[in-house]
Formats: C-alpha cells, structure tokens, sequence
C-alpha cells in the first residue's frame, strides 16, 4: 500500500511540474527566414511587449521580434535591457522603450 502511494505522489507531482503557467504570456521566437524589422525609417512604432530573463540572461519582445543585448532592430541597437524599459541606440541618438507607461494624474 506505501508503494502504491508513494508512486501516486511521484506521479502527481510530475504532472504538476509539467503543467505551463496559465499567466506567462506567449514568446514568439523569430527564425532566421523572417525578414527583420524597419524601425523608426518608414515610420513604425517600436513597440516593447515583453521583458523576460531565458537562462539568466535578459530578452526584450520589440514588434514581435525576440532580441537580447547587442542584438539589432534595424538601425537601432540593444544597448541595454532592463527590468522595466530596454534602451536603444542609433548613432548618438537614444530611445528608452518603457514596459509600463506611467499614467497621469489629475492632482
């Protein structure tokens, strides 16, 4: 009756470790064949979905395309991603994508 148990357990609890988080969104991988993403010269929006640590090391979902430091979108590059915004780099010029926009208040 122990063994029987015991394996019930073990099975249980595989079973839950291999259950996906309901809440973690979808990460699209972009592959080698896609044509990568025109930023900011005919015009669209970066948009910043996504900050996500894969195997210590951060990730940023920009317009879909899944990017890491030094990576490049365009003619922007990924200087730097952080917690909550991920800063590009074009040139001297640079752009800090915020994941939460801060929301005004009427005080």
């Amino acid at each position: 009756m122990k063994v029987i148990l015991s394996f019930s357990l073990l099975c249980i609890s595989v079973l839950v470790q291999a259950m996906p988080d309901p809440t973690e969104p979808e990460l699209r991988l972009s592959t080698a064949t896609e044509a990568p993403v025109e930023a900011e010269q005919a015009g669209p929006e970066l948009k910043l979905s996504l900050i996500r640590t894969v195997q210590g090391k951060p990730i940023a979902l920009i317009n879909g395309q899944t990017l890491r430091q030094g990576d490049s979108l365009g003619e922007w590059k990924v200087q730097a991603i952080e917690p909550q915004q991920v800063v590009l780099r074009q040139g001297s010029e640079q752009k800090i994508l915020q994941l939460f926009k801060t929301m005004k208040t009427n005080d």
